[in-house]
């Protein structure tokens, strides 16, 4: 369990949902990419899996701000709701 040692191992471990976690596992997605997901959605399903979709054409950083933007733009669409 390799994926899951240190902090960041950790972090993704308690943060990341399971189709992320699944797709470290599986080698599909990098560590500081699933960090990058988990970190900018922590424990949101439905935004984990969009990210997850777009990693594929992004760079860990990329998709950091990626995820952070969705976030802010999901809660602005809750709080409007």
């Amino acid at each position: 369990m390799g994926a899951f040692n240190g902090k960041d191992g950790e972090f993704i471990l308690n943060n990341a949902v399971e189709n992320v976690r699944i797709e470290l596992l599986a080698g599909n997605i990098s560590k500081r990419k699933a960090y990058a997901i988990a970190k900018g959605a922590p424990n949101n399903e439905t935004l984990q899996n969009v990210a997850l979709v777009k990693s594929k054409n992004m760079s860990a950083d990329e998709l950091r701000i990626f995820v952070e933007i969705l976030l802010t733009r999901f809660t602005q669409e809750q709080e409007k709701g």
